[in-house]
């Protein structure tokens, strides 16, 4: 949601700024920073957004660290309840990172047949 500024132009909200600052992030290493210290102001655009940085720039070697490995957690329960768009950029995520298990399989599968559903 946008606020109006005095000048008559509009100012993006804290969620949109906050995913602006994560998206331009040039390495894992920086996106990892940010889910460090705000990950508690992450919502499921944030937690998309920076798992996709992440597995960008990181590949399978970012996978390792624990907030990488909390980000991914976040981000697999949020996958019921995610648009098509989201879920494809999760997944790609999550094959980039080499993350997998039977039960996330299940949730992407579930999640998937849904969306599918309702196209």
């Amino acid at each position: 949601r946008r606020r109006p500024r005095c000048t008559g132009e509009e100012v993006p909200s804290g969620s949109v700024l906050l995913n602006r600052e994560i998206a331009v992030k040039c390495s894992a290493e920086e996106v990892i920073m940010i889910a460090q210290f705000r990950m508690h102001e992450f919502d499921q655009v944030h937690f998309v957004t920076a798992a996709h940085r992440i597995a960008k720039f990181g590949g399978l070697a970012a996978h390792q660290g624990s907030t990488v490995l909390r980000v991914i957690e976040c981000l697999t329960m949020m996958i019921p309840n995610m648009c098509a768009r989201h879920l494809a950029n999760s997944v790609w995520a999550f094959a980039r990172l080499a993350v997998g298990d039977a039960p996330l399989m299940h949730a992407i599968s579930s999640a998937a047949r849904v969306s599918i559903a309702n196209f």
